[in-house]
């Protein structure tokens, strides 16, 4: 385990590669997360070489799922830091009401591959996989959210 937050730690220092423009760094950054994120996952979950054969089908179709849902919620922010003003209380009840339907999505995606994932694998397993993604997912956050300014700071 000291490995593992040891290695997620590592994700988040950054890469120092180059890139034409800031879509293609930001392309290398996901592919790079993405690689980083399996070993990690890999790493964490000690499985058997049958539990393989049934985990990492489902775990790429898992993320594959989880990265559709988060970048249209993204997309979504974007256009208001785009702006770079202040909104209105219509669209922050709309980044509201968005978020509240990610956070809803995503819960609903973890319990739909729980239940794929619980057909073939032991659920200490499966919860030990959900740890660990969620771990993940909590550094990846607090990495966001330093850099995403609070709503009324957007002009500074």
């Amino acid at each position: 385990m000291k490995n593992f937050l040891l290695a997620l730690a590592f994700i988040f220092v950054g890469t120092t590669l180059s890139a034409q423009n800031d879509t293609d760094y930001a392309e290398l950054q996901k592919e790079t997360l993405k690689v980083e994120k399996k070993a990690l996952i890999a790493d964490a979950m000690i499985l058997t070489n049958d539990e393989s054969e049934e985990f990492w089908p489902l775990y790429d179709e898992y993320n594959d799922a989880k990265l559709k849902i988060q970048e249209k919620f993204l997309e979504n922010m974007k256009d208001y830091f785009e702006r770079n003003t202040q909104i209105t209380d219509h669209e922050a009840t709309k980044l509201w009401n968005d978020k509240m339907e990610l956070d809803n999505d995503l819960n609903k995606l973890e319990k739909k591959y729980f239940k794929k994932m619980i057909r073939n694998l032991p659920p200490v397993k499966i919860v030990r996989y959900f740890q660990a993604e969620n771990k993940i997912d909590a550094m990846i956050s607090a990495k966001f959210a330093m850099n995403v300014p609070l709503l009324g700071d957007l002009d500074i």
